[in-house]
């Protein structure tokens, strides 16, 4: 261990320090996930406010892009501070994971949806034709539940994945297509996020992580099974201090119904649609199967129902639940009623004692 003034280092640690005088006191002072733990020292300029209606692509802009060793690029995004007021709405695209950082404060006091650094793996698609499409599973290139059973077998709902840290960070994937991939096209898979605060960080408003529905079977050439839900998003929030009263959502999408000879199923609802499962579509007649519901936390997600006769095609699998995590430093406060799946919380404070412009690295 270290103390420095200024980048002047001193070894030998506490007995240096003292001999500067420096009394090391502890004092917070938060290690953001999957990006330099230094962060916050940084000098930033350009406070941020979103008052209607933006889009971030994270595909260009990015302050910096760090690779991970799983999972899609970050594309960092830096501000001094960061709003986004009530009525507002910040949409984030692309195929890098979204990282926004702010070296004082930040309020989501509006609604970001995220689709950035999702729909990078497919669940598994339905065999032959009638085949329901397994639901998306919930991490970037992971596989969703199979749907390669017997024809007209509903499509099996997304696996989740143990990656409850995000780190590295990653979003859901997307649901497997109904019909050997010639049918119904599955749901696209919730995005990746992280916030980062130096102070504080409320979230007041919505953020919505969640795979999209599965489309519906259609009468092309015979029943074709419906696709599967894409599988919900991950969401990461830290902060000095963490206080939470929106709505955070990262739930699978319900899989896509299944067609009839003559009718198309209804396509499946989206994950970020409600803190419920989100439904299933409907068949498009007794022959046919209704899609699986998709996963939330409390429930697992729902296989697509089996075809009753050759006139009829089996619904998709819904998509596993997503992941929200929460790490804060010296408070938070959150309300787990309107997070949806349930939120793992976690510390995130640097191991760092400073005073008079000293710091003690441990």
């Amino acid at each position: 261990m270290y103390c420095h003034r200024r980048r002047q280092h001193c070894r030998d640690a506490l007995v240096v320090c003292m001999a500067l005088a420096a009394v090391c006191a502890a004092a917070a002072e938060i290690a953001p996930s999957n990006l330099p733990v230094m962060l916050c020292r940084d000098s930033i300029a350009g406070d941020f406010a979103i008052t209607s209606t933006a889009q971030i692509d994270t595909d260009s802009g990015c302050t910096d892009s760090i690779g991970q060793s799983a999972g899609p690029d970050l594309c960092v995004i830096r501000y001094h501070s960061l709003t986004v007021a009530p009525g507002a709405t910040l949409t984030l695209v692309g195929s890098r994971a979204a990282v926004l950082t702010a070296q004082t404060d930040m309020l989501i006091g509006g609604t970001l949806l995220v689709t950035a650094g999702g729909s990078l793996g497919s669940g598994n698609n339905g065999f032959p034709a009638a085949g329901g499409g397994g639901g998306g599973g919930s991490a970037s290139g992971s596989p969703g539940g199979t749907a390669f059973q017997s024809p007209g077998s509903g499509g099996l709902g997304g696996a989740p994945v143990s990656n409850v840290t995000l780190v590295p960070l990653w979003g859901g994937s997307r649901g497997g297509s109904g019909g050997g991939g010639s049918g119904a096209a599955g749901g696209s898979g919730g995005g990746a996020l992280e916030l980062v605060a130096c102070g504080t960080l409320t979230v007041a408003g919505t953020i919505n992580a969640g795979g999209a529905g599965g489309s519906g079977g259609q009468p092309i050439s015979g029943p074709i099974g419906g696709g599967g839900g894409g599988a919900g998003g991950g969401i990461l929030l830290e902060g000095d201090s963490v206080t939470i009263t929106g709505e955070i959502n990262a739930n699978g999408g319900g899989g896509g119904g299944g067609g009839t000879t003559s009718a198309a199923g209804l396509a499946g609802s989206a994950g970020g649609d409600s803190l419920f499962a989100a439904p299933g579509g409907s068949a498009a007649g007794s022959s046919a199967g209704h899609g699986g519901s998709g996963g939330n936390g409390l429930t697992s997600p729902l296989p697509g129902g089996n075809a009753s006769s050759s006139s009829g095609a089996a619904g998709g699998g819904g998509g596993a639940p997503g992941t929200v995590r929460i790490n804060a430093c010296t408070s938070m406060s959150s309300d787990a009623s309107l997070i949806s799946p349930p939120a793992t919380a976690g510390n995130n404070c640097s191991d760092v004692i400073f005073e008079d412009g000293f710091e003690l690295l441990l």
